[in-house]
């Protein structure tokens, strides 16, 4: 029916997400509904306590979920033939400290690295600055491992709504901070 996919989704919770979400795309492809949004969780980011468990590395387990329900969302948006009108885009409240902490896990930290995708995104670039070392305490690293970013959310979200739709003129009222980066710090809409 249109609320079926045909992609197979992994059962983690991300997949489980993701599959929702297509389902919902495809209603609202038959309903004929201009924009949709839709938001996912993944949680265990935070290896405070531990970098690893009984299961290995934290951090590569957890990205190896996301890259199975992304790899499948992707198909499924092909499928349908509207790869092209999608853009995902990770966000994350916090980055990770590169010194480990006296739990055997990294503290919380400020840079961290977001992804846009989409079949419509003129892709494979990097944004923002990679550190010119990771020396701790030298280049952007403001002391325990915790680098300054190079690049604010207004960099990432100012293309997104573009596309969204928001008009330029109402840039400055929705990213009020906007005003405070130099161009250079704004991912291109184009």
């Amino acid at each position: 029916g249109k609320q079926s996919v045909t992609t197979s989704f992994p059962s983690t919770g991300i997949g489980k997400q993701l599959k929702m979400a297509a389902r919902m795309i495809k209603v609202s492809l038959a309903e004929g509904t201009e924009r949709s949004a839709f938001m996912t969780a993944s949680y265990g980011y935070d290896t405070h306590s531990a970098a690893e468990d009984a299961n290995g590395p934290i951090l590569a387990r957890l990205m190896g979920e996301v890259d199975g329900a992304l790899g499948a969302f992707v198909a499924e948006m092909k499928l349908l033939g509207i790869w092209d009108k999608v853009v995902i885009m990770s966000i994350s409240d916090f980055g990770r400290a590169l010194k480990g902490n006296s739990g055997a896990g990294t503290d919380h930290a400020w840079g961290g690295n977001n992804m846009l995708l989409g079949g419509g995104l003129n892709g494979s670039k990097i944004f923002g600055e990679y550190p010119p070392t990771l020396v701790l305490g030298e280049g952007q690293d403001i002391g325990h491992g915790r680098l300054v970013p190079t690049m604010g959310w207004e960099g990432i979200w100012s293309p997104v709504f573009q596309w969204f739709g928001v008009d330029q003129a109402s840039m400055d009222e929705v990213l009020p901070n906007k005003k405070n980066f130099p161009s250079s710090a704004i991912i291109p809409a184009h």
